[in-house]
């Protein structure tokens, strides 16, 4: 077997600084081809897919107290693709800041058009896949502790709308229709003592098919890393640990 695959890619981004915030936009153009031969034959002769992309976004900080200050950001992206269409997903942020403590809160959509892998790989590939779209809820809780560590919370809440994944039914990427994943992160980070930092992390997710009310696939219900990190002139060192609990997987 043989395959061939091309990505071309190209974009551009500006950062002015405004009285109204930092103001980040751009765009970006990607044009992706794929070819498979066999020894039987072609499979995928030049399959390809091209995109276009715009990008716009403004954040500003706003002095409330001396030690207090609210952040705002709002940006939008534009996505169109020559075989799903275009779409327009918005995403909104606030913060609160004093002192050392940091309260956050965001929403978004988001908008993924199926990879050339998911839609032309041999046998695995579905080109009658739809993009995924979906909307995001997050809010949290930031403790800063010290110079250089940092704990946080946060909770989040994501719905999708034709998320793409492998159905084990067919042996394909497939659309399921409606899912969600919602669950918790806790994190924190910081110097314990000399040359050593360290850092740990916790998810608890979960997940669901919302016709069948079944998990999603490969998805943990907890996981979590912790990490020791080392570093003196010339010397690093890194030890991590990670946990992956039980998931659920082919039926």
């Amino acid at each position: 077997r043989n395959a061939i695959r091309a990505r071309m890619a190209s974009g551009a981004t500006a950062t002015p600084r405004t009285s109204l915030g930092t103001i980040t936009l751009g765009g970006e153009l990607e044009n992706s081809h794929v070819d498979d031969v066999s020894n039987f034959g072609p499979n995928l002769v030049d399959d390809q897919r091209s995109s276009r992309s715009l990008f716009v976004e403004d954040r500003a900080a706003i002095p409330v107290s001396p030690r207090s200050t609210f952040e705002v950001s709002a940006g939008m992206r534009w996505d169109d693709f020559d075989t799903f269409g275009s779409q327009t997903s918005p995403r909104v942020a606030a913060a609160w800041v004093s002192g050392s403590q940091k309260i956050h809160a965001s929403f978004g959509q988001s908008f993924r058009a199926p990879s050339v892998g998911e839609l032309f790989y041999p046998f695995l590939g579905n080109r009658d896949l739809q993009a995924e779209r979906g909307n995001s809820v997050e809010i949290g809780y930031d403790r800063f502790l010290g110079r250089q560590g940092l704990a946080s919370l946060t909770a989040f809440d994501n719905h999708f709308t034709e998320l793409i994944t492998f159905d084990p039914a067919t042996g394909k990427t497939a659309n399921i229709g409606e899912a969600s994943a919602r669950g918790l992160e806790f994190a924190a980070q910081g110097p314990v003592g000399g040359p050593f930092s360290a850092s740990v992390s916790y998810t608890l997710l979960r997940t669901r098919q919302e016709g069948s009310r079944a998990p999603l696939l490969r998805r943990p219900r907890n996981s979590g890393s912790a990490t020791i990190d080392y570093s003196r002139g010339d010397w690093q060192g890194v030890l991590s640990v990670s946990h992956n609990g039980s998931r659920t997987d082919f039926a």
